[in-house]
């Protein structure tokens, strides 16, 4: 049975002091929600080799759906321990995933890598979930992934860049100017996943510093 959630319960959550500022509850019916969402549940489905995809992405969010899987299979065990360190159960699922992200992000820096870091977050924990028996959260993690990035400072990025396919386009750009000048791990990437997983240690550091005070 899956999990749902409505969005008001998540006015409760960041009570560490550098979380992100939250701007009330999304409109589900919010293009950019949407967005966010279809773009979330792509890269869980995809995970799981589902195909067709249930929802319809642009070109360039298919593009991110594949930048998400490099991220997570370049650093699989990062994710996986991250997973492992949480102690998720049923009932603190939400509240653990709410400040995971906002850990992520607690010190007010938003790049490309960090976003990767958590579409890659999203698929990981679902699957993890999934493996260690726990209740599945494939449609209740697109939903509190899409609305944490809806009510963050994460929407102005995103929206000031064009949107998601622009922000996919950016990411191909840099990835082939890279290219063109070395081979190495990093830069074939275009420095992203370097991005990422400093933001994942972050969020870890943030959520320690929760887990221990509390």
């Amino acid at each position: 049975m899956a999990l749902v959630v409505n969005p008001a319960p998540v006015q409760h959550q960041y009570h560490h002091k550098n979380s992100p500022k939250r701007r009330g509850s999304p409109v589900q019916d919010d293009k950019f929600y949407e967005e966010t969402r279809n773009l979330i549940t792509a890269c869980i489905e995809s995970a799981s080799g589902k195909e067709p995809l249930s929802v319809k992405l642009s070109e360039e969010a298919l593009r991110i759906v594949g930048m998400v899987q490099q991220t997570l299979k370049a650093d699989e065990i990062f994710f996986r321990k991250l997973c492992e360190e949480l102690e998720l159960t049923a009932t603190n699922l939400f509240s653990k995933l709410m400040d995971v992200w906002g850990g992520m992000f607690s010190d007010g820096q938003v790049n490309i890598g960090r976003l990767l870091a958590l579409l890659a977050f999203c698929q990981c924990v679902t699957v993890y979930c999934r493996s260690v028996g726990l209740p599945s959260i494939e449609s209740s993690v697109p939903h509190w992934a899409s609305i944490f990035i809806s009510t963050t400072h994460l929407k102005d990025w995103i929206t000031n860049r064009g949107g998601w396919d622009a922000i996919s386009k950016e990411l191909m750009l840099r990835t082939s100017a890279t290219n063109s000048s070395t081979s190495s791990r990093t830069a074939s990437n275009g420095g992203w996943l370097q991005w990422g997983v400093s933001g994942i240690a972050l969020a870890i550091s943030v959520f320690d510093a929760l887990h221990n005070s509390s």
